[in-house]
């Protein structure tokens, strides 16, 4: 219908509005001596025409040549952090298929039985379920063989109450996935774990630390009685206070990482940041050992580059401050900060450090002087604890 030179000239008010010059009043002749209109100039002749017929161009989806494909690819590799960031071919099967996101266990209920061919997404989801399902019946049973790709488990008390129940599930080729591929169900009636106190064998700070995992991601300082109760309600069992101490840490280690990994890390965390962000300060403070290889962490200082320059705006005012770390290693944060002219805080530079003493205060503003502001006749406010009273008076320290 475009290609009708009578239609479109009759009907070019129709495709603008009121107060647009239309492309179609422009005319035009081509070099085969065809008479057309502006609309055939608004379209991108490398791409399409009027007919809709589609050309491959430039930002086509044609696949590259194999080597250009080789050659923006040795440009990423080159352009890694490390070399190690490049292995991907050597991660875990369970990393590489960590994004299925879809729930194996979603069809099992708890009131109700296991059957062939239910999926779980991990050995450890499967195990956590099969106990749940015990601990609600008030069953138990004892593990005949567990690899990593095979799971089987039958019931305690197989031979003195004569139950045959028994579960065996097996992973799914390179996948985590574990189906159950043998059921033999339910347990017998008679056949209850015989429960001297409150508790369940089952009930182990592993499996309390899954079932509270959510809870302490949303608040890390849930109290343990609290854990206790939430337990009780939920399984009618009362755990002890150490194991409920025990499943909270291990659900916090879950989530955030346990402390000696973190501080494992810190030292990447650390040159990631320089590496990242050319200018940024970091300077260690490390205790030797005999093995030249291995060294004991005792401060680390670190500013930010954008700090360092944006401190020669602000008024020559440095507030100083330590707040205690409640981790398992304890230890300190110090914090210097600057007040900008609008009078707002300025985040200047930090530290961890052993603790507030005559030592770590002047050995923190020592890296000040050296790596953030040589400014002189700073005014210092400060607590006045003894450390920095040190400091002040001790030449060099800043």
């Amino acid at each position: 219908m475009l290609t009708d030179d009578q239609y479109i000239e009759d009907h070019s008010s129709d495709f603008v509005s009121p107060t647009f010059i239309s492309a179609f009043e422009i005319p035009y002749h081509s070099n085969d001596g065809a008479y057309g209109y502006g609309i055939y100039n608004s379209l991108d002749s490398n791409n399409a025409d009027v007919f809709g017929y589609e050309n491959i161009g430039n930002d086509s989806d044609e696949d590259e040549h194999d080597t250009t494909r080789e050659v923006n690819d040795n440009i990423l590799r080159q352009s890694a952090p490390c070399p190690e960031f490049n292995k991907v071919t050597e991660l875990d099967n369970d990393l590489l298929n960590s994004w299925r996101s879809w729930s194996g266990n979603s069809s099992f209920v708890v009131d109700g039985e296991f059957c062939i061919g239910q999926e779980f997404d991990t050995q450890h989801q499967l195990k956590n379920v099969v106990k749940l399902y015990s601990i609600t019946r008030n069953k138990s049973f004892r593990v005949k063989e567990v690899d990593s790709s095979k799971y089987v488990v039958e019931c305690v008390k197989k031979q003195e109450c004569n139950c045959s129940w028994r579960l065996q599930a097996t992973r799914m080729n390179d996948l985590p996935v574990f189906r159950i591929v043998k059921y033999n169900g339910p347990h017998s009636s008679n056949c209850a774990v015989d429960i001297s106190s409150h508790d369940h064998p089952l009930l182990s700070s592993d499996f309390v630390s899954t079932n509270i995992q959510q809870l302490i991601r949303v608040d890390p300082a849930f109290k343990v009685l609290s854990i206790i109760e939430l337990i009780k309600d939920k399984f009618h069992y009362t755990i002890t206070y150490k194991r409920a101490w025990f499943a909270k840490q291990k659900a916090i280690a879950n989530i955030f990482g346990d402390w000696e990994n973190s501080y494992e890390e810190l030292p990447k965390f650390m040159q990631a940041l320089k590496e990242s962000n050319p200018g940024n300060v970091v300077h260690w403070c490390l205790i030797p050992t005999s093995d030249p290889s291995v060294h004991i962490f005792q401060r680390v200082f670190w500013a930010f580059r954008p700090s360092i320059e944006g401190f020669n705006h602000c008024r020559p005012v440095i507030s100083i401050d330590g707040t205690h770390l409640y981790g398992k290693y304890k230890g300190t944060l110090l914090i210097a900060m600057g007040i900008d002219a609008n009078s707002q805080l300025f985040p200047l530079a930090f530290a961890i450090v052993e603790s507030e003493n005559g030592d770590s205060w002047p050995w923190f503003l020592a890296c000040i002087r050296r790596s953030v502001t040589q400014r002189p006749n700073i005014c210092v406010i400060s607590d006045r604890h003894a450390g920095i009273l040190k400091a002040m008076n001790e030449i060099g320290s800043g």
